[in-house]
C-alpha cells in the first residue's frame, strides 16, 4: 500500500548442476529501472540456496497490477527467469461531519445550509473532490488539493433550493481522490421549517392633557 509499504521482500532458492558456478540473481519492478535489485550467490554443491531481495517501492509506481521480473545468469551467461504479480494499491479518503447547522433551517431566511467538514488522506499529496447527496440531487462545492498526511477542516455550503421542502430530509457526503477512490458516505438529517416574517407592530403613546 502506498505510503506504507517501502519496499517489496523477496526470498526464494537457486541452485546449478555445474556445483562450481557462481550466479547473480536481480530483481525489479517491470518498467521501473531505478528498483533493481542484484545478489551474486556461490553454488558449490547441488544443494538449493537461499537469495533475500528488498526491492524499494519508486515513489512513482501507478496503482494497479505490476510484475516482478528475476533473472539468473552464471558466468557463461546461461540465464533463467521468472516473474510474480503483485498489486500496489492506494487508500480512500476519509470524510467526518465536524460541524452542522442549528435546526431547524429556515427556507425563506437562510440561504445556505452550513456544514464544517474535514477530510485526510493517508496517501499524502491528494486531489479531492467533495460531494453532498440530497434526495437525488448530487452536488460537487469544493475541491481540495492536499499536500501531506494532515487533515484538513473547510466550510461546506449548501444552497437551499425549491426543491427543499419543509420537513427531514437527509444529506450524505462523500470524497473523491483522483483516482476515483471514494470515502464512507456520512448522514445527517436535516430539519427545514418555513420562515414567517412577522407584521410590524404600531402603537402610540398617549399624550398627557395640559392643565
Amino acid at each position: 500500500m502506498h505510503n506504507v509499504n517501502n519496499n517489496i521482500s523477496v526470498t526464494g532458492f537457486v541452485s546449478d548442476a555445474d556445483c562450481d558456478d557462481e550466479v547473480k540473481v536481480k530483481g525489479i519492478i517491470e518498467g521501473y529501472p531505478n528498483s533493481q535489485t542484484l545478489q551474486s550467490i556461490s553454488i558449490p554443491d547441488l544443494d538449493d540456496y537461499q537469495f533475500n531481495f528488498n526491492i524499494t517501492i519508486p515513489d512513482n509506481l501507478s496503482h494497479g497490477y505490476h510484475r516482478l521480473n528475476f533473472e539468473c545468469c552464471d558466468k557463461t551467461g546461461k540465464c533463467v527467469s521468472e516473474y510474480k504479480s503483485f498489486y500496489y494499491g492506494f487508500h480512500s479518503p476519509r470524510l467526518s461531519i465536524i460541524k452542522i447547522p442549528s435546526f431547524p433551517v429556515y427556507i425563506g431566511k437562510d440561504k445556505f445550509i452550513r456544514f464544517v467538514l474535514s477530510v485526510y488522506d493517508m496517501d499524502g499529496f491528494s486531489i479531492i473532490r467533495i460531494y453532498h447527496r440530497i434526495h437525488k440531487t448530487i452536488g460537487n462545492l469544493v475541491n481540495i488539493t492536499l499536500t501531506n498526511e494532515s487533515s484538513m477542516e473547510f466550510e461546506y455550503k449548501i444552497p437551499i433550493t425549491s426543491e427543499i421542502n419543509v420537513g427531514k430530509h437527509n444529506i450524505s457526503f462523500f470524497a473523491l481522490d483522483q483516482f476515483d477512490f471514494a470515502s464512507s458516505y456520512p448522514i445527517i438529517e436535516v430539519e427545514f421549517g418555513q420562515f414567517k416574517s412577522e407584521p410590524p407592530l404600531i402603537y402610540s403613546i398617549p399624550r398627557r392633557r395640559k392643565r
